[in-house]
Parts: C-alpha cells; sequence; structure tokens
C-alpha cells in the first residue's frame, strides 16, 4: 500500500490529519502533521518535502496530477507518490479537465471551446459551405457557424428594380425575396435590396404605406429612371381602373351592325332579333362581357403596371396617391376599387399640377 493510499484510508477511518498545504515547486503538497488539532506546527518547504518524502516512504517519488477527463493531461494539485496512481498523469496542463477533446495540442473543433488550450476559443476554425450564389466558406464564434462568403445575393438577371420590387411583393419568406432579387441585374437587384433592407430596418410591413414614405422613399426613388412623368402616370392607372368598362361597352355594340343591316335589307325588326347571324353575335358578345366583368375583380398591381418607367420625381409626387389607393385596396387592388377609390383620395399639392 503506498503512502497516500494509508492516508486516505486512515481519514477515512476518523484518525483525524491536518494536512498544512504547502507550495512546493508549483503544486500543493500534503503535510502530515499527526494528531495536532487546530494549532497546526509550520514547516518551511525543505521541512515540508522531507516529511513527504518519510511519511510516503518514496524518496524518489512522482508527483501526479488528477486527469478527471482522461484525455491524458491533468491539472490542479499535485500528490508526491511512489506509484503510478489510476486516473492520474505526471503532467498539469490541461486547461479544461472536464472536456476529453480539450488538452494542449487538440484540434479545434467549432464547439465553444479552446480545445487546443491555446489562444482562445474556436480560432480560426472553418468549413467549406454553398449557397444558391456558390462556394464559400463559414468561420465559427463561439460555437455557433457564421454566414456562408458565398452569400444569397447574387443579382444576375435582366429584371429592373422596378421589376424586383413587384416580384417581392408576392413573397412570402426570405428565400422568395432574395430569388426575387437574384432575378434582377446586379444594379438593379443592389437597389432593390438597400430598399427593402430599409423595410425590414423600420419594419414597414407594407410598400405604399407612410413607414416607407418617412424613412426609405429616398432608397425607393433610385430604381427610378424611366421617362413617365407624373401625369403620364395617372393617366396610365385610369386606363388600368376604367379599361374593363370601357371594353364591355364597345362589346355591346358589336352585334348592332348586324342588326341594321339586317332591318334595311327589308326584313321585320322582330324577324331580325331572330336571326341566326345576330343571335351568333349576340352569344358570343355576352361570353366577352363575362369574361370583361371577370377583370373587373381580378386583383392587379396599379404600381408596378403604370409606374414601371416612371422618373423618380413622378414616385416623389405619387406617392400618397397610391398610399391611399394601397391601404384602401390592398397590395393587390382590383380595377373596381380602384375606381371607386381613387376618388375620395386627397391629392397633394404637388400631385394637382399632374393632372
Amino acid at each position: 500500500m503506498s503512502g497516500l493510499e494509508r492516508i486516505v484510508r486512515e481519514v477515512k477511518s476518523g484518525i483525524v490529519y491536518s494536512l498544512s498545504s504547502m507550495i512546493l515547486g508549483g503544486s500543493l503538497v500534503g503535510c502530515v502533521t499527526g494528531k495536532m488539532g487546530p494549532k497546526d506546527v509550520q514547516y518551511n518547504t525543505a521541512d515540508a518535502m522531507a516529511e513527504v518524502q518519510q511519511v510516503l516512504d518514496c524518496p524518489g517519488g512522482q508527483k501526479y496530477y488528477e486527469d478527471a477527463d482522461g484525455d491524458g493531461y491533468g491539472v490542479n494539485a499535485g500528490w508526491w507518490v511512489c506509484e503510478a496512481l489510476p486516473g492520474y498523469v505526471t503532467n498539469s496542463s490541461d486547461c479544461d479537465d472536464t472536456r476529453a477533446n480539450v488538452f494542449p495540442g487538440g484540434v479545434e473543433v467549432c464547439d465553444g471551446a479552446d480545445n487546443n488550450c491555446k489562444d482562445g476559443v474556436d480560432e480560426n476554425v472553418t468549413q467549406s459551405c454553398s449557397t444558391k450564389c456558390g462556394k464559400g466558406a463559414q468561420m465559427c464564434t463561439q460555437g455557433l457557424w457564421g454566414e456562408c462568403s458565398a452569400g444569397t445575393y447574387c443579382p444576375q438577371g435582366n429584371d429592373s428594380c422596378q421589376e424586383v420590387i413587384a416580384c417581392e411583393k408576392g413573397c412570402t419568406d426570405t428565400s422568395c425575396i432574395e430569388d426575387c432579387i437574384n432575378k434582377g441585374t446586379v444594379m438593379a437587384g443592389k437597389v432593390a435590396k438597400d430598399f427593402l433592407s430599409c423595410m425590414s430596418k423600420y419594419e414597414c410591413t407594407d410598400l405604399y404605406s407612410s413607414c416607407v414614405k418617412k424613412n426609405c422613399i429616398d432608397k425607393y426613388t433610385s430604381c427610378f429612371a424611366g421617362k413617365m412623368t407624373c401625369t403620364e402616370v395617372l393617366s396610365c392607372g385610369s386606363g388600368y381602373m376604367t379599361t374593363p368598362q370601357v371594353e364591355i361597352e364597345d362589346l355591346k355594340k358589336m352585334c348592332n351592325s348586324i342588326l341594321t343591316d339586317c332591318v334595311t335589307s327589308g326584313t321585320d325588326i322582330m324577324g331580325c332579333f331572330y336571326d341566326k347571324k345576330y343571335v351568333d353575335c349576340e352569344k358570343k358578345s355576352n361570353e366577352l362581357i363575362a369574361e370583361k366583368e371577370k377583370e373587373k375583380e381580378i386583383p392587379g398591381d396599379l404600381f408596378g403596371i403604370c409606374a414601371m418607367n416612371a422618373d423618380a420625381n413622378a414616385i416623389v409626387l405619387l406617392y400618397d396617391v397610391f398610399v391611399c389607393l394601397y391601404t384602401g385596396c390592398g397590395a393587390m387592388p382590383t380595377p373596381t376599387c380602384v375606381k371607386n377609390k381613387v376618388f375620395s383620395c386627397n391629392l397633394p399639392v404637388g400631385v394637382k399640377g399632374c393632372l
């Protein structure tokens, strides 16, 4: 039995030892002073070492350090013993004795620990990654992988900034927005991304809102480099809301010439109404009118249709009108709603100059 084991056994059996802690060569040494109670005898370093060696009966002993995680590296105070101790090692260089994958020379992995006991946590830990934009790398920080350097925004299509914004309006998730931006040209995609980021930053939930006008309108106008004036945009919008009804009125007159020709040929007026040629025309006309009636209730995007080629100044002047229309009719308004709503919108002074 080693001296250490004997001491442990006697402590457990009730024989009280007072272990005076002394620092010897940077390690803790247990100095047995017998059953002396509170008034321990103090020893200098040389006396303490001599007594330890005498008690352990091992002048040529070795210091061993606890290796709780079994990685071959120990910590804490050492014991001077004659024989190797299970669960103990001859070094005290571990920096975390609770993790078996943390020790000097260990391989750094992304786990929030200093695996090699050098230079901090997760230093220079990277891994390959890929996104819809290509291949890249990820850096680990505090146990978490960062974004892939390849990114998810890589506009390389042909869509204009306005088309990107119009595309984004139909999105319900981030991936869809990324796809819309990536359909744009490099410049259009960048401008659209900046604008959408502005909306997100200020939590603007609707493109046509006072929130956008207050915080992001300057970024929005940079989308527009067309030549359409304020008046032309309003004229286009007027066509959007009235065209279905105008076409319906024209369809109602489509068969009039057939009826007129029949009457002038001498046929009785009532007979003309039952003439096959006229009846077939009326049937076709009614079918087309029914389709046009449906168009009046089909949601569309007045802004995307009519402002695609507007200049920046026109957008600034018209924005209050669009806010009014889209607040009352939703993000994808129907021609009927636009027609009914536009007359109740209070046009700002600047827009009145367009009319």
